[in-house]
């Protein structure tokens, strides 16, 4: 090996002496304990759950895992401090699937993070699955046996055994009935 190719693989060292270096190791550090560490800490969970490790948690102690759950690589569940979410028995969320207990208002004039937050909890019934990259925002009830699509937008609740598609989430049929019921929800 020549000596100009080890220096120059060397050459991030230079990066160690930066302050920003650092500043950003510190974020990264702390974005880490608080959104992963912090929040399996504090996750209520039952038996048997599946959890990938690169699911994000914030308000962990304010999330309950029921048994035999599944939350799939790439998921956000951010409960807010005064939102709760609970996922039922034998549930699944699918990869890249985000849920959202709080969201900033909207009032004319003022910079959104300076408003203040809409907190609503969020309950997923027992045996449901949420299809990949889905979002499920404040507020809503997901019933038991419901499925929703993947890529899915759900604003608003939706009753047992409902399949749901779209953005925002519409339900089109169910899954004990052989006739499609659209319902605009």
């Amino acid at each position: 090996m020549n000596r100009g190719s080890l220096l120059d693989r060397l050459g991030y060292i230079r990066l160690l002496f930066r302050g920003s270096t650092w500043a950003w190791l510190i974020r990264a550090i702390d974005y880490t304990v608080e959104d992963h560490l912090h929040g399996w800490a504090r996750l209520r969970r039952g038996a048997h759950c599946e959890i990938h490790p690169s699911v994000g948690f914030r308000c962990g102690e304010n999330i309950e895992l029921g048994n035999h759950t599944r939350i799939q690589p790439n998921c956000l569940l951010w409960a807010s401090p005064h939102a709760r979410i609970t996922v039922g028995d034998y549930s699944g969320i699918g990869p890249g699937s985000m849920l959202f207990t709080s969201n900033h208002r909207f009032a004319p004039g003022v910079p959104y993070h300076q408003q203040e937050w809409n907190e609503a909890d969020i309950h997923v019934g027992r045996d449901v699955w949420i299809g990949a990259g889905s979002i499920i925002l404040s507020g809503v009830t997901i019933g038991d046996g419901c499925v929703v699509a993947a890529g899915s937008v759900v604003t608003k609740d939706l009753a047992p055994n409902s399949i749901a598609v779209g953005a925002p989430a519409r339900v089109i049929r169910s899954r004990v009935a052989e006739t499609p019921i659209e319902q605009e929800i």
